[in-house]
């Protein structure tokens, strides 16, 4: 699937569930049925629900969604946040875009903590406490946060400062933004009428009690505008002619991993490669032959790859690129999964997936260097004060854990701004095929950081969701961390974008 169509359009309706237990504070009842689950909120208890009608306002005349204020739905901390200007080469930015985004993040840290994805802990309005110091120091590119709130300010504030670079690009590289993406934004827009429908209220009333008393229509229209123009930006992106080709290879796989099979499982895959490699006369003959000794369980893996530059395991790369390269050449290639046999089938134009995929990581690498660069002004000339303990009781515990084990961080100690899981492809030597955490730090989170919210945490005024982990939360996360410098770690996950299996399409 392609890494930034997932994020935008692929995962709409997946984030409408997602973003359901986002800021839940309230209890909930579960009734199971055959094959569903279906979570009723007992907010309001009633009767004949079908018949209520839901409360809109309180005494105070004061939008509700859920029986939520705004202030309400965000608890007292996050306040100090909100209303602080910013501005991005001597241009104000609007307030309502960098609210947005600060309560973006909010919401992503309080996934964390609600999910048992960071050892963070709740005040006693149930939300994460953006109070709560931090034993050990954190630093991440010369700042040091003391506590949670400097971190959820950070990433907003480099989220925020992203798109506004991405923008300022497209313009220089004459990319505008389509009619399909105008499109799409219109449908979004509808399908968050028709929930503020349901809950009684204007879409204008809706949206205040999600983003602010100021935030209206046409502020989300233009945020959504704003961020999904990153498609277009990635489509129209320009990519060096000699990356619209690549090599391709077939190959079968006699697997043997390094650190894990013994030096008579070693010995035995390789004696098996090399009698299946006698045994072809032609690339064709390992397509045809290794697919068979799949269904037989004797080779992990046979397929056929268009072999993208810091994609593969360098050993299967080189193999490819190398310059005596002949069509038909055939060989015995020795990576960390075990013994390929491989065979040359030439060079081919990119599939057009490939081509966005190369796309989305260079325009992400130029985005996140021009932010480095400090090549345009972003700043605020406002003062954030330390958010204050809320009163009562801590609904977790407070037990400090060393930062490398409650917070996102690589292994050099660097926060990781977000991460997605990995495909599960099979056994080839795709680097994402190891089915580790991809990790996308600042020079790829401009490609997902705000449709998760933008009709994830909405849904979540509407539907309360189950707060409990889903199976994936307790796989281990095996970050890479990214640092200034761009340069080519082999052997290690892919850091930007989600691949494709392209053996599965043959």
């Amino acid at each position: 699937m392609k890494s930034y169509k997932r994020l935008v359009a692929g995962t709409l309706a997946l984030t409408l569930l997602l973003g359901a237990a986002s800021c839940s504070k309230k209890t909930e009842e579960t009734q199971q049925t055959e094959d569903t689950t279906i979570t009723i909120s007992t907010d309001v208890p009633s009767s004949d629900p079908v018949e209520s009608t839901p409360q809109i306002t309180n005494e105070n005349g004061e939008y509700l969604v859920d029986g939520e204020t705004f202030e309400e739905r965000y608890g007292s901390q996050l306040q100090g946040y909100l209303n602080h200007q910013y501005y991005f080469d001597g241009k104000a930015i609007p307030m309502n875009e960098s609210n947005y985004y600060m309560i973006h993040e909010f919401v992503e840290f309080n996934k964390m903590a609600l999910q048992g994805n960071a050892d963070l802990p709740l005040t006693s309005e149930g939300l994460v406490d953006l109070s709560h110091e931090f034993d050990q120091g954190v630093e991440y590119e010369g700042t040091d946060f003391k506590c949670v709130g400097d971190m959820v300010k950070f990433y907003a504030e480099v989220s925020l400062a992203c798109s506004y670079i991405y923008m300022d690009l497209g313009d220089e590289y004459g990319i505008e933004i389509s009619q399909t993406t105008k499109d799409g934004v219109e449908e979004q827009i509808e399908a968050i009428r028709e929930l503020a429908t349901e809950t009684g209220l204007t879409l204008d009333q809706f949206l205040s009690v999600n983003y602010g008393p100021d935030f209206d229509e046409a502020a989300f229209r233009e945020i959504l505008l704003h961020y999904n123009y990153f498609d277009d930006f990635v489509a129209g992106y320009p990519i060096p002619e000699d990356m619209l080709e690549a090599p391709v290879v077939v190959h079968a796989l006699f697997e043997a991993r390094d650190g894990i099979a013994t030096d008579e499982e070693l010995e035995t895959a390789k004696a098996k490669a090399e009698e299946f490699l006698a045994e072809c006369t032609s690339p064709a003959d390992i397509d045809t032959k290794g697919t068979e000794l799949v269904s037989q369980g004797v080779v992990a893996e046979c397929a056929k790859y268009s072999v993208i530059k810091d994609r593969f395991v360098h050993e299967f790369e080189d193999w490819a690129y190398d310059e005596t390269r002949q069509v038909g050449d055939m060989e015995i290639v020795k990576t960390s999964y075990g013994y390929h046999v491989m065979g040359y089938l030439g060079v081919e134009p990119i599939s057009e997936s490939d081509r966005l995929n190369i796309a989305s990581t260079l325009s992400s690498e130029e985005i996140y260097s021009v932010y480095y660069a400090n090549v345009h002004e972003f700043y605020t000339k406002d003062e954030f004060e330390k958010p204050k303990p809320v009163a009562g009781d801590e609904t977790t515990a407070t037990t400090e854990v060393a930062p490398s084990e409650s917070l996102p961080l690589d292994e050099n100690g660097n926060i990781i701004i977000e991460t997605t899981a990995a495909p599960e492809l099979k056994m080839g030597a795709d680097k994402t095929s190891t089915g580790l955490t991809v990790t996308r730090v600042v020079a790829a989170v401009v490609a997902g950081i705000a449709i998760i919210a933008i009709i994830g945490l909405i849904i979540a005024t509407v539907v309360k969701g189950d707060k409990n982990k889903d199976e994936d939360d307790n796989e281990e996360k095996k970050p890479s961390g990214k640092g200034k410098e761009k340069k080519k770690v082999e052997a290690e996950p892919s850091e930007e974008i989600d691949m494709e299996d392209e053996g599965s399409e043959d």
